[in-house]
């Protein structure tokens, strides 16, 4: 099996810059199409998820 030539950093921040601006259009394309989360929702699904983690720390702790 061959190994693959190393890249450069040039190759390697081209790769980097076009899969950032991928990411960038797809979320773009998110917030138009309305597939977003309010800071609310956002807030109260983490908040919900830390007390079940907390719950299950103390669970383990006694």
């Amino acid at each position: 099996m061959k190994a693959e030539p190393k890249k450069t950093a040039a190759a390697q921040h081209a790769e980097y810059e076009a899969w950032y601006d991928e990411q960038v259009r797809l979320g773009l394309e998110d917030i138009e199409a309305g597939r977003v989360v309010s800071d609310e929702d956002l807030q109260s699904h983490f908040d919900k998820r830390f007390k079940q983690h907390a719950g299950r720390q103390q669970k383990q702790a006694a």
